[in-house]
């Protein structure tokens, strides 16, 4: 049960990160709040996880619609954080033990992108933390997976960007 929530908000945030902003936030904040439950409830049940997850989840939306600003700005942090800890430990930046110091610079850099830059931000981080949900839970090495990310970062991007929205027809010429 738990190995699904991750890639169904993966792919929210893929597809929908821009349109959505209460479903990002959301999302931002489940993904966060279900990798702290299981690090810090190893021993509990996966519906206390879950529910923890969804709790934090619930809250973020809430934040969202009452204080869209700051909930923009928190969303960037957590995302910016999680997108550099991730890469940090898939490509072995840091030594294990360091990899902890990516989450507070990748958060100050993803939150003033956030706030900054609010819907390409919106764009860049979901399309991103997205792409990094899907492929987590692919048993394939780093690598394929930073490719895969990669690859499904751009789709996203271009996606929620309208960069592949259909474009009508020139009108025929007489």
């Amino acid at each position: 049960m738990l190995e699904y929530a991750p890639l169904i908000a993966g792919i929210l945030l893929l597809l929908l990160g821009r349109r959505l902003f209460w479903v990002y936030v959301g999302a931002v904040g489940f993904v966060v709040g279900l990798e702290a439950a299981k690090k810090f409830l190893p021993g509990d049940s996966a519906v206390l996880i879950l529910g923890t997850a969804t709790g934090l989840g619930v809250l973020g939306v809430i934040f969202a619609l009452f204080f869209q600003k700051m909930a923009v700005g928190s969303a960037g942090f957590l995302a910016g954080g999680y997108i550099a800890f991730t890469l940090c430990g898939r490509l072995a930046w840091l030594s294990p033990d360091q990899t902890w110091l990516a989450f507070p610079v990748g958060g100050v850099i993803g939150g003033l992108l956030a706030v900054w830059l609010f819907e390409w931000a919106m764009i860049f981080l979901s399309s991103l933390l997205g792409a990094l949900l899907i492929t987590e839970p692919l048993g394939v090495s780093e690598e394929l997976k930073f490719v895969g990310s990669a690859i499904l970062a751009v789709l996203g991007i271009l996606l929620q960007g309208g960069f592949l929205k259909a474009r009508p027809a020139p009108p025929a010429k007489k």
